[in-house]
């Protein structure tokens, strides 16, 4: 069974240090008035604010003191007090308007509203947190990339060193054996010289004797 729609009435939690509703409960009887205060807020919440005369009875005062079960003299001096005061205000159609109430009141399809606006901000923000993830994992998978890149781009520079290497190496053995068998050949001629210069010729017996005339 449907029980219809509920409101909700939003009290600071400092209503009680208010310095008007301090004043009422001074009063005599104010205990009282500060019950038939809270009723008055409460009936009038549907409504935001506004309490609505039925003409059930001859006034308004009478036909809110039916409802509370409550004195009318009770209930008049704690309208005519928050009247005074200007938290109660009266209007054209002889009704009174709680104008405060018109922000303080909350309705169960708001508070619905307000929980399915908590739910989709939650959702959003996950979302969010699984996007943020997302991209600090592209993020660390493209610094690999690069990373891999600079890595391989290094193994091929040290490799295109190392054969800058090999073939200066290779240069300099070939230049350094080109410039032995130089020296190898240079060697052997200057050798070859100085034999030649410390060679005596060796004459044939007869010759000799020919030569010394005998």
């Amino acid at each position: 069974m449907s029980i219809g729609k509920k409101y909700y009435l939003k009290l600071e939690d400092d209503f009680f240090q208010n310095i008007k509703v301090k004043k009422l409960r001074k009063m005599d009887r104010g205990d009282t008035y500060i019950c038939i205060y809270l009723k008055l807020m409460f009936l009038s919440a549907k409504n935001f604010g506004l309490l609505e005369y039925q003409k059930l009875e001859a006034t308004l005062h009478e036909e809110l003191a039916l409802t509370f079960d409550e004195e009318l003299e009770d209930v008049k001096n704690t309208m005519d007090f928050l009247e005074k005061e200007g938290i109660l205000l009266q209007t054209d159609d002889n009704e009174y308007l709680f104008e405060k109430l018109c922000d303080d009141v909350v309705t169960e399809t708001e508070m619905a509203r307000k929980m399915r606006d908590y739910r989709q901000r939650k959702k959003e923000k996950k979302v969010q947190i699984s996007t943020s993830q997302l991209c600090n994992e592209d993020k660390l998978q493209c610094n690999n990339n690069v990373t891999t890149m600079l890595s391989q781009c290094n193994e091929d520079k040290l490799q295109c060193n190392n054969n800058v290497t090999t073939m200066l190496s290779q240069c300099n053995d070939d230049k350094k054996s080109d410039n032995l068998s130089v020296d190898k050949a240079e060697f052997i001629s200057g050798l070859d010289d100085d034999i030649s210069d410390k060679i005596i010729p060796v004459v044939p017996l007869d010759n000799r004797e020919n030569k010394n005339g005998k």
